[in-house]
């Protein structure tokens, strides 16, 4: 019968069966063939257990990284033996008339086209706090998979970190490191910064760079403003976290531009004729 119940598991994964069609089908043959699961998580080998957390500014559910990619194991016919996986944490308003914010930890995988998943979810008043509560979980679990890999299938795979994509705002509070518009905020060099006209503005172009023994050693101490739990994780804290594009670019760069070039002074304005 393990032999019938394999090829049942292949036909729902190629079919990309749902759950509730599939549970619904082991209803029905369930009857003729008593050993049968009654429900597709169980035939599929895809149950698992939800975590919730209570933290100071709100409620935290994770899901968990493993979970997520034994359905995407599941639903892909991954061809390479090494998930690299990219992460997004990001806070995002839910409501508008109240102060209620929504704190996702997403995952994809880098090298193989497919969806997005969900990791984590925090909902609350406030950034999820302690910041180490809210990543201790995802940190103990990516460091376990890192070095272990995961076993689907009869086969090993690797698992590797591409990045961590997040706008400034949620990489200086990942990071613990100060924002864009503070002294030393330069992620990618040591550049101080001065002030002019209302804001720090980073003049230098030729500071040292950042690396990541510098940045866990703290020796730009105005750059830190505490110690990032992600510090645990074996990867390089500079080159994994790009500068975002959409903000630092379109809406940075480009939109100053547009504001200098549509309703700056004379001289740098644009005239259509």
């Amino acid at each position: 019968m393990k032999v019938t119940m394999w090829k049942k598991m292949l036909w729902a994964i190629k079919g990309n069966i749902s759950h509730t069609n599939l549970s619904k089908l082991l209803h029905i043959l369930h009857t003729y063939h008593p050993e049968l699961p009654l429900d597709s998580r169980t035939l599929l080998d895809t149950s698992f257990n939800i975590k919730h957390v209570s933290l100071e500014t709100g409620g935290f559910v994770y899901f968990g990284i493993e979970y997520c990619l034994r359905n995407f194991l599941s639903k892909y016919n991954a061809f390479s033996g090494v998930l690299d996986i990219t992460f997004n944490i990001d806070g995002l308003p839910l409501f508008n008339s109240r102060n209620v914010q929504l704190w996702p930890i997403l995952g994809k995988v880098a090298n193989f086209k497919s969806d997005p998943f969900v990791v984590a979810v925090f909902c609350g008043g406030a950034k999820p706090s302690p910041l180490t509560s809210y990543l201790s979980d995802f940190i103990q679990e990516l460091k376990h998979l890192l070095r272990n890999g995961l076993i689907f299938s009869e086969k090993t795979y690797s698992i590797s970190i591409h990045s961590f994509v997040c706008n400034v705002p949620a990489r200086a509070f990942l990071k613990c490191i100060k924002t864009h518009n503070g002294y030393s905020c330069c992620e990618r060099c040591l550049e101080p910064g001065e002030y002019f006209n209302g804001r720090v503005v980073l003049t230098g172009i030729s500071a040292p760079k950042r690396n990541n023994r510098s940045f866990r050693m703290q020796l730009d101490g105005e750059h830190h403003i505490g110690i990032s739990p992600l510090v645990d994780l074996p990867i390089d804290l500079v080159i994994k976290f790009p500068i975002d594009y959409m903000h630092n670019g379109c809406l940075g760069v480009m939109r100053k531009l547009i504001n200098v070039w549509l309703s700056g002074s004379l001289r740098s304005r644009f005239f259509l004729r």
